[in-house]
């Protein structure tokens, strides 16, 4: 028993399978910052899909923050998959930045 009473173990059963199945999956990556100075940030990459895996197997996921100011947003990953981070907003007569999305 924990402080509170219960103790989770598990998030209850699954049915036997005999083989792998499909999961489906969504991606998207951190959007680009922007400041009172820069344009608005461009939207982080997605990606949407599914991967066939088995039951008992470890996927990878990494989830990438937003940008402030000047920098671009974090990508994620799952798996083997990874959705690129938006670009941040241009200053000045700069050209905006390359991203998932390009900043504004």
């Amino acid at each position: 028993m924990s402080g509170f009473g219960y103790n989770v173990n598990g998030f209850g059963s699954f049915p036997s399978r005999g083989g792998p199945f499909e999961l489906a999956y969504v991606v998207v990556a951190g959007g680009g910052g922007g400041s009172y100075q820069r344009p608005g940030g461009g939207a982080g990459g997605l990606l949407q899909g599914t991967v066939e895996t088995e039951l008992g197997v470890a996927l990878q996921v990494t989830i990438g923050a937003g940008g402030y100011g000047a920098n671009a947003g974090s990508d994620s990953e799952f798996s083997s998959f990874e959705s690129i981070g938006g670009g941040p907003g241009a200053a000045g007569s700069s050209a905006p930045a390359t991203g998932g999305s390009g900043g504004g």
